[in-house]
């Protein structure tokens, strides 16, 4: 009813408007000027505006913050703006679940999750491989899951990241993280580096730029696994890992193909990212960090993004692949098309 009463309004105002404008700029021509007519000939359509979130600490801050300044949106006619900024990542896909945002990056797995329990989620693309996340050991640490056996885990239990890991272990090495391992669950990445610097965890599961910030900051540690190249080597393919998700019901607010165009700017600005390392590597102090972190990240090959939209088949179905390897170890419930914002 607010909406038809709002329309009612408008149209009633359209004659009055009209005359004003016609009035206004004879008026304007008349001094010379046509000042007064300006600020309404003038005015068109405005761009979509889309609303996403943003993590405190992570990558997508400095990925967002990209998207906006350098107005990636504008050459497809669409706008970003950023509803918050998240201490919590709970809170961050609790937000995108409810609808307080459109559009957002996380992992795959976890939309997947809150799909299957009604939310209303999609992925309209993956944006990053597996090879952004791995394992971090100090110099004395083990050097394969198999050396893992028996020891302690830091690793933000709630994660994605934390959820891939465990099942790749499990389904192709036979490691049981709940049996075979002790894992300390902590709130954020930079916990987790904090447990191996203390020799309190042999080990930690993280993702970039917190995975080099640890190479950086501890000294003689290294990357013993992978998760990209452990999944690569029992499955022949490329680890889905981030992922652009929508809130669909938010999402229909705005025109249909407001969502190719968010993806298109998310495209220019990843490939911005690759083609301008340097400046890349200059945002690090979005997320208070240095320049050296984010080249450790880049120049290691772990951390590089791309735009593989779900409206590709093959695209979706090395996401199925996947999620039918998590459902297979009990770590994900089943994930069909409709998961898919196509």
């Amino acid at each position: 009813m607010i909406l038809f009463n709002e329309q009612e309004d408008d149209m009633g105002k359209d004659f009055s408007r009209r005359k004003f404008i016609k009035n206004a700029g004879s008026a304007g021509l008349a001094f010379g000027t046509g000042m007064v007519a300006a600020p309404y000939l003038s005015f068109g359509a405005q761009p979509t505006k889309l609303v996403t979130g943003t993590l405190a600490g992570g990558w997508s801050r400095i990925a967002n913050g990209l998207l906006i300044d350098k107005k990636f949106g504008a050459k497809h006619d669409i706008d970003f703006e950023v509803f918050n900024i998240y201490g919590s990542v709970r809170q961050y896909y609790a937000d995108i679940m409810t609808g307080n945002f459109d559009i957002g990056v996380g992992t795959w797995d976890s939309f997947a999750k809150f799909a299957a329990k009604g939310a209303p989620i999609k992925i309209a693309g993956i944006i990053t491989t597996g090879s952004l996340a791995g394992y971090i050991a100090g110099p004395n640490g083990p050097n394969s899951l198999a050396e893992l056996k028996g020891k302690t885990l830091g690793a933000m239990t709630v994660s994605g990241t934390y959820n891939m890991g465990r099942t790749w272990a499990k389904a192709f090495d036979g490691i049981d993280f709940l049996k075979d391992l002790t894992v300390q669950n902590v709130p954020n990445p930079p916990a987790v580096l904090g447990l191996v610097a203390a020799n309190r965890a042999d080990a930690g599961l993280i993702w970039e730029h917190t995975l080099s910030a640890g190479l950086n900051k501890i000294p003689g540690s290294k990357v013993f696994l992978n998760l990209n190249d452990h999944y690569r080597k029992h499955t022949g393919r490329d680890m889905p890992y981030f992922a652009v998700a929508i809130n669909t019901k938010r999402m229909a607010r705005h025109p249909k193909d407001s969502l190719a165009k968010a993806m298109s700017a998310y495209s220019d600005m990843f490939q911005w990212i690759t083609d301008n390392k340097t400046g890349f590597t200059q945002q690090a102090s979005r997320v208070k960090l240095t320049p050296k972190v984010l080249e450790t990240a880049v120049n290691s090959g772990r951390m590089k993004f791309f735009t593989r939209l779900m409206t590709d088949a093959k695209n979706r179905e090395d996401v199925l692949h996947a999620a039918n390897i998590m459902n297979k170890a009990g770590t994900l419930p089943k994930v069909n098309e409709s998961f898919f914002a196509v």
